[in-house]
């Protein structure tokens, strides 16, 4: 006798982190990659899915996505390493403008 394969339960989205909103983005929260090491500050919310981060030590601001960030208490905490993140950082503005 053959199972039936069609009452598996089907595969969850790709947005595991939906909860988290751009609202609850404020200025001045460290920036923590899943390594816990803290790399950079939130500067402001760009829009309603990037983050624009305050000027690293070269005074360059750098942007991130809100799908990123993995949870949002006293601190933004990535789904990915910090290593990861500043090397997949983008220094232009959504929309393509300069940081």
């Amino acid at each position: 006798m053959q199972k039936n394969q069609d009452t598996q339960k089907p595969s969850t989205p790709s947005t595991p982190y939906a909860n988290v909103t751009a609202e609850q983005i404020k200025a001045d929260l460290p920036v923590v990659g899943s390594n816990g090491r803290k790399f950079a500050e939130v500067d402001h919310m760009q829009g309603s899915n990037s983050i624009k981060l305050k000027k690293d030590q070269a005074g360059v601001h750098h942007y991130i996505p809100l799908s990123w960030v993995k949870r949002c208490e006293g601190k933004l905490e990535l789904d990915r390493s910090a290593e990861d993140a500043m090397r997949d950082w983008s220094e232009r503005a959504p929309g393509g403008g300069q940081a």
